[in-house]
């Protein structure tokens, strides 16, 4: 530390009083306040180190400084006379800047003592089925947090619906609704520095204990926010302290077995040189809570310039703390995903899993939506660390992160939750919330209002035995019930005010199925499967169908109702029937060249796509038949764009864009007499490659506007080409398909796809039900050959 002048220690030494050996001990103690005080007593005052400590105790009273075995005591004596000091010289630069170095030289020293407790306290995790802890600065990811708080925004729900369905256009990727209003994101690191009182908000698992734990392990190195000395406090475990301090004790009592005495914190905390790190405010039990309120808040007013983070989970508290800045942690972002499992794999040893798990994660949507909370990213690592997959039944795994959710993650951590919702078992939890997801999933994308979230709790209550609740208390149990599982499992969230939804489309789904398994009644089951089939189209309602097969008992009821689904698409339209007639003959009539499994599903995909959406699938790579098709209805494609594409570059008016177009046109022309000369090549029939190759004479060999062929001729051409191909490959009629037809076509392969899924999962189907179905569906679609 900075050395005060001597002759400035001796003018202060006499306005005290001091005697001529305590003056001389005094100025000697302070012009080096880095010596020891044995260094000062045997090496400059050459007295003993109870002379010593004499005549320094009667110096200390003067300046009002504690004695006793206070190893900080001469620190604060020379802090106190450093203040003396520039109050006497306030203009003199090089004071305020010795003054300065002194604090930051204190904060330091502070930091050094502070850190074992500190990694003691924060330096590590130990979370789930996790068999050691892991430290904090492996595997931490970076939050991001927003300031516009969902629950807290006045939008209707019509507005909410709205926003829904235009995300629904932009991606078609499952995407969790609580996040349409989640706000600008910013770096937490960087928010703690910009605002020095927040209260962080969060869902249970979203990483805010981590995150205040990595605050306090990296303050403390003077990495995240320098000069500044951390105190992190858990407050489930200061109340559970027997004698009851008061909270501003609790941190004196801790911070003097790392040997910084009371007056050490006070000057930090007089310099603003403190963050105050409470964690888990929702973890505090309700007759303590008023109590812990007051004790922050006195903190907060009586050290208002130092910096203060609160965190807890969403409607936990209604307190709001006077001048904090609410914020909510976001959920975590694919990019941050990918970190994590980066991290995590890291550590483990096996960094080659980490691919492996972010590409998983990316092919399957459901299990990729959980991973957007760290507490189920962790589920799913230490699930895939084992045998590098998922199961197969992916309902076992969703079990799994219910279980953590509704019991394991407080029963864990010793937390105990007082609102009438943990009289429920888990059991009880779940027929709840399944009553809710099956009344709220098909209405309004699965959003809903205060209102009727409340009317069925109610009416589960109300059913419910005496020992768990009393009459009188139904009504305000439901508003307590509703605020309890938000913030005790954050299943349910509130997306807007009074306007909620379930966290993860994933649960929502898995809790309708379980509503229709769990009923008991067969009849009455039977009615929900009945129900359940009548949104067979409706992809969101695809994952429903799917956990509700792997649930089943026996699927044999509900795998019959899909298949009589996808005949009834069928004979209800003659031109779709005839063209599911003309699409088994046709994959009947192609050559297994390559000998492929299957070969008979891959032939009915690739034709299906290459009519239907004029798309060609990588299967062509499977035969030479598929080969040969696609080019001859690319020439057909081309020849029919082209026609098109002519009549419309006729009618613009801007020359650039007329331009633009016809390059394009230029395109397509190139591409079909390429896809001519190969089908050309490929046709073993003489007869045909000599049709085929007159039809390619009347080809014109440049592209023109103007030319009249493309008007008179094009059209007879095309005809006689669809003859040639009909003739030769069973391919190219003209099914005119309306708008209606060509959707309902579409819906017809997402439902066998749907059944295939459904017959390759995880479910329990009597071998005659699936023999029927392999026999009678049209488009068996395995899962892995999409």
């Amino acid at each position: 530390m900075p050395s005060i002048p001597r002759e400035y220690l001796e003018v202060v030494a006499n306005q005290k009083g001091l005697t001529s050996f305590q003056k001389d001990a005094f100025v000697e103690r302070l012009a080096n306040i880095e010596r020891s005080d044995l260094f000062v007593a045997q090496q400059i005052l050459h007295i003993s180190r109870d002379r010593y400590s004499s005549r320094m105790t009667q110096v200390y009273k003067k300046f009002n400084v504690p004695t006793g075995r206070n190893p900080g005591k001469a620190k604060l004596l020379y802090l106190e006379v450093l203040d003396m000091y520039q109050k006497s010289h306030p203009a003199d630069e090089n004071t305020y800047l010795v003054v300065n170095q002194a604090i930051e030289d204190l904060v330091r020293e502070t930091q050094q003592k502070t850190q074992a407790l500190i990694n003691a306290k924060c330096g590590q995790i130990q979370i789930l089925d996790m068999n050691r802890p892991i430290e904090v600065e492996d595997i931490f990811t970076e939050v991001k947090i927003t300031d516009q708080i969902p629950s807290k925004r006045r939008i209707e729900l019509e507005d909410l619906v709205k926003k829904f369905e235009q995300r629904e256009q932009q991606d078609d990727t499952k995407f969790t609704i609580s996040r349409l209003f989640e706000g600008d994101k910013v770096s937490g690191i960087q928010l703690v520095r910009d605002y020095p009182k927040l209260m962080i908000l969060g869902r249970p698992g979203a990483g805010k204990t981590t995150f205040l734990k990595y605050l306090a392990t990296f303050t403390n190195k003077s990495e995240i926010l320098p000069g500044y000395v951390p105190i992190f406090v858990s407050l489930k475990d200061f109340q559970a302290e027997e004698n009851q301090t008061n909270l501003r004790t609790h941190i004196e009592n801790e911070l003097s077995h790392c040997e910084v005495h009371q007056e050490i914190f006070n000057r930090l905390l007089k310099e603003s040189r403190i963050i105050f790190l409470f964690d888990g405010l929702d973890e505090v039990r309700k007759k303590h809570f008023n109590w812990i309120i007051k004790q922050i808040k006195d903190l907060a007013q009586a050290f208002n310039n130092n910096r203060f983070i609160i965190t807890c989970r969403l409607a936990a508290s209604e307190y709001t703390f006077e001048n904090f800045l609410e914020v909510e942690v976001c959920e975590f972002t694919k990019k941050q995903i990918a970190l994590f499992a980066r991290n995590w794999f890291t550590v483990k040893g096996s960094p080659k899993k980490a691919k492996k798990f972010i590409n998983y994660i990316k092919k399957d949507k459901e299990i990729g939506e959980l991973a957007t909370n760290p507490l189920l990213l962790t589920l799913l690592c230490l699930v895939f660390e084992e045998s590098e997959e998922f199961p197969k039944n992916q309902t076992e795994l969703y079990e799994e992160g219910l279980d953590i959710l509704l019991r394991k993650w407080d029963v864990s951590r010793a937390i105990e939750r007082p609102e009438t919702y943990r009289k429920l078992s888990k059991n009880k939890k779940e027929d709840l919330l399944s009553k809710i997801a099956y009344a709220t999933f098909e209405k309004d994308k699965g959003l809903f209002k205060k209102a009727t979230i409340e009317a069925e709790i109610r009416e589960y209550v109300e059913n419910l035995p005496r020992s768990i609740r009393a009459p009188e208390e139904v009504e305000p149990d439901c508003s307590s019930i509703l605020k309890s599982m938000i913030a005790q499992h954050g299943l349910i969230v509130e997306v807007a005010k009074g306007i909620y939804s379930f966290s993860h489309r994933t649960f929502h789904e898995y809790f309708v199925s379980l509503k229709i398994v769990k009923t008991l009644d067969p009849k009455e089951q039977e009615k929900c499967l009945q129900s359940l089939a009548i949104h067979i189209s409706d992809y969101r309602w695809q994952e429903v169908f799917l956990l509700a097969a792997c649930m089943l008992p026996n699927a044999d009821f509900l795998l019959t109702l899909i298949k009589y689904e996808i005949d009834k698409i069928a004979e209800e339209n003659a031109r779709i029937k005839s063209f599911i007639n003309w699409l088994k003959e046709k994959s009947d009539a192609a050559e297994n060249t390559k000998n492929h499994r299957n070969f008979n599903s891959i032939a009915q995909v690739f034709y299906f796509n290459l009519i239907v959406n004029q798309k060609i699938i990588s299967s062509q790579k499977l035969s030479e038949d598929f080969i040969l098709d696609s080019e001859l209805m690319s020439v057909l494609h081309s020849n029919l764009s082209i026609q098109s594409k002519i009549g419309h570059i006729n009618s613009l008016a801007s020359q650039e864009t007329i331009d633009e177009s016809f390059k394009a046109l230029k395109s397509d022309h190139k591409a079909m007499l390429h896809f001519m000369k190969k089908c050309i090549k490929k046709t073993q029939e003489p007869s045909i490659k000599q049709k085929l190759e007159k039809l390619q004479q009347e080809l014109p060999s440049q592209i023109q506007l103007t030319d009249p062929w493309w008007r008179n001729d094009s059209p007879r051409w095309i005809q006689d080409f669809r003859v040639i191909i009909i003739d030769y490959r069973n391919l190219g009629q003209n099914w005119n398909f309306t708008k209606a037809e060509i959707q309902s076509l579409k819906d017809y392969y997402n439902v066998n796809k749907l059944l295939s899924r459904c017959l390759h999962g995880d479910c329990y189907v009597s071998r005659e039900v699936r023999e029927e179905i392999n026999l009678s569906t049209l488009l068996p679609i395995e899962r892995n050959e999409d």
